[in-house]
């Protein structure tokens, strides 16, 4: 069986390099606006977030209860989580200027 690459019809490209973005500050520095949209979007995706980390924790607690993982793995698992839902949400904080600080 031979492979073939179907990309080598491809042609690359060199990158264009401008002058004009040499003399801005990294983006990490510079104060972006926020839309509301990016902001709905931000909450959206913070609420995801907790609902797999929600069900990650049942499932690891369905796990101890079948013996398949020790209690102290679970309660671990469980504090981890917690921290994590607090990290992402002082992110959502810090983008969305609408929460007081």
């Amino acid at each position: 069986m031979k492979l073939n690459n179907r990309f080598d019809i491809l042609e690359l490209q060199q990158p264009i390099e401008s002058e004009d973005h040499q003399d801005q500050e990294p983006l990490e520095k510079r104060e972006l606006p926020v839309s509301e949209d990016e902001d709905i979007f931000a909450h959206f995706c913070f609420l995801m977030d907790c609902h797999r980390i929600r069900k990650q924790i049942t499932s690891i607690w369905e796990q101890y209860r079948d013996n398949k993982v020790s209690v102290v793995v679970a309660a671990l698992t469980t504090n981890v989580a917690f921290d994590n839902i607090e990290k992402l949400y002082n992110e959502l904080v810090a983008v969305c200027k609408r929460y007081p600080s």
